[in-house]
């Protein structure tokens, strides 16, 4: 067995070996069916021998009608084995496909999110839909026909053999040619089903990226040029899949034309048996039905090897994902951890580079947040503060030695230990199609909670402290009302404190805000950040933010420029420095200011 093959039927073997109980029953059901194939074509050439050389009415009334009862049983027989390799090798691959799927997102669950900025959307819907299907089809039908046609060459051969050895040589001549015509396609089939599987996950990347962006593109007036683009697609997967098309046609045409070669073969040789009285009409008929049932094995090969090849084009789109390491591994001895309310968390010498990137985002940070502190993160575009947010959430893969929660190592630390503790609102917000109850309870305790005065209860109060209780009442069904895709009938400002509400409702120890804040108004941004001076003892705040005169209620402030501290202190002390603090509080109201008066007008 060579690397290729074992490297091919990697993931097949694992599912067989899994499975294997019900790939059992369902193989032995095969053999069954198998096996009775022998016997119709025997059956008939009793009864033709028996209508041929027969003379007396009644013993030959009795012979059809045995013969008939044999076929009906045998039938029966069948029927049942047929269903029963139904239920325990389809079913099996989709239990497979649904480990696949479940594996594959699980495994996905644990990137780091620079992993999704290299990744498609569409490319991994199509990971998750077309390809693991394809290996579904070779854990199922795939697997079906090749033990199918492998047992009808065990079974259906010998007996032709018996029957008449010189003319099951003869008539087997022409399939010699099979199974080096099938090799020589094997690379040109798997060829052909990457492009149409490459071209399918184009279509879905660009589906995904214009529904996303779809008020820009409308905004833009840019509809016949995304049309333009869309139709350009569509007609690379439709090459894609003629060119696909016209393999799987060569293919299936070559094995027809081996098949009828041989029964042709049959028609000249057996006619001269039969007209030379070297074999009875009963088993010309009888032979003829052999070669017919050969057909399906030949063409069936031809199948199982089609779909074992699409598996193995589609198996290596999903290793290259799956086959990438997680950005946090868990750590490789587990620690005692310790339970206080809100850690002492420590940053030392923290520098963190992106993976392809030769620039670090973060160098050699150190800084200190005492337990119910709250830190200001202040700095330009690029300045680094929403990748260290990152890193102190445990999103991005820190080095150890850098990040302690109450003298800890975070990498020696539980991931799931880590993220209970924080509470991370991204710039980007993202709502999820329920209702507004569910968006904000989403990840706390009572999520799925059946009590519902429980849940709404829970819902407000995280809602009143984001401040955005009243707003959400004034919504028809409030709490209860169904948000749109991504929260598209909510304002930006109202979609911002919502997800700021989703944050506090689990209770978090550490609250993390990405310049979240940048589209609600002065007043609402210190009111919420005063609200949250309530949580002193029970909850450390660390905000980025471009609107500096939020700054002014925090407890100290940290200046970043690529990647670097450039300053800190307490807020208030590094405005009246006139440094680098002081140039960007200045910047940012005179910004603030220019859009006011821009309101104004």
């Amino acid at each position: 067995m060579n690397q290729k093959f074992r490297e091919n039927f990697r993931v097949i073997f694992f599912y067989y070996r899994k499975y294997w109980r019900y790939y059992s029953i369902g193989i032995l059901s095969l053999i069954i069916v198998d096996g009775l194939e022998v016997f119709p074509p025997l059956l008939l050439r009793n009864v033709v021998d028996g209508l041929e050389k027969l003379r007396d009415p009644l013993v030959l009334r009795t012979l059809i009608f045995n013969m008939a009862a044999a076929y009906l049983a045998i039938s029966l027989v069948q029927s049942g084995m047929r269903f029963l390799w139904r239920k325990y090798i389809v079913r099996t691959s989709m239990l497979g496909s649904n480990d696949m799927r479940q594996e594959l997102f699980a495994h996905l669950s644990i990137m780091a999110p620079g992993f999704f900025k290299k990744r498609r959307v569409g490319d991994l819907v199509s990971l998750a839909t077309n390809d693991i299907e394809a290996t579904r089809f070779a854990l199922g039908p795939g697997t079906l026909t090749f033990f199918d046609c492998l047992f009808y060459f065990l079974v259906i051969p010998p007996t032709m053999f018996f029957i008449s050895p010189k003319l099951t040589i003869v008539s087997f001549i022409p399939l010699i040619g099979v199974p080096f015509f099938v090799r020589r396609m094997e690379d040109r089939i798997v060829r052909s089903f990457k492009q149409v599987q490459d071209r399918f996950s184009d279509l879905a990347a660009h589906c995904q990226e214009s529904l996303g962006g779809i008020r820009v593109i409308k905004s833009a007036a840019l509809e016949p040029f995304k049309e333009r683009e869309m139709e350009e697609l569509g007609s690379k997967y439709i090459e894609a899949n003629l060119e696909s098309a016209i393999t799987q046609s060569t293919f299936s045409g070559m094995l027809d034309f081996f098949v009828s070669t041989s029964t042709t073969i049959l028609f000249l040789l057996g006619g001269a048996y039969v007209l030379k009285e070297r074999i009875s009409i009963g088993v010309f008929v009888a032979f003829q039905r052999y070669i017919q049932k050969m057909a399906w094995p030949m063409e069936g090969f031809g199948l199982a090897a089609n779909i074992f090849q699409r598996s193995f084009a589609s198996q290596k789109r999903v290793d290259a994902v799956m086959l990438e390491k997680a950005g946090i591994l868990p750590p490789s001895n587990k620690v005692e951890v310790f339970e206080r309310k809100v850690p002492l968390i420590e940053v030392k010498n923290l520098s963190f580079t992106y993976p392809g990137k030769d620039t670090p985002a973060l160098n050699n940070i150190s800084f200190t947040i005492k337990p119910g502190r709250k830190l200001g993160l202040a700095g330009n575009v690029g300045s680094g503060k929403s990748t260290l947010l990152a890193c102190l959430a445990r999103m991005e893969p820190v080095p150890a030695g850098t990040i302690f929660f109450d003298g800890q190592d975070v990498t020696t630390l539980p991931v799931e230990y880590v993220r209970r503790k924080i509470g991370i609102v991204p710039q980007e917000i993202f709502l999820f199609s329920r209702t507004v109850a569910d968006n904000i309870l989403y990840g706390s305790d009572l999520f799925e909670s059946k009590e519902k005065a429980q849940r709404i209860a829970a819902a407000i109060h995280a809602a009143e402290t984001a401040h955005v209780a009243k707003e959400i009442e004034r919504i028809q069904d409030g709490y209860e009302a169904m948000l749109g895709e991504r929260g598209v009938n909510l304002s930006g400002g109202q979609k911002q404190r919502i997800s700021i509400a989703r944050a506090l409702a689990r209770n978090p120890e550490i609250l993390l805000l990405d310049d979240c804040l940048s589209a609600v108004d002065a007043e609402t941004e210190r009111k919420l950040i005063g609200s949250l001076q309530g949580f002193a003892d029970n909850l450390s705040l660390v905000i980025a933010s471009h609107r500096l005169s939020a700054f002014d209620q925090l407890d100290w402030a940290l200046v970043m420029e690529q990647g670097k501290i450039l300053e800190q202190g307490r807020p208030l002390e590094l405005k009246s420095r006139g440094n680098d603090f002081a140039k960007l509080y200045t910047n940012a109201e005179r910004d603030r200011a220019l859009r006011e008066m821009e309101l104004v007008k």
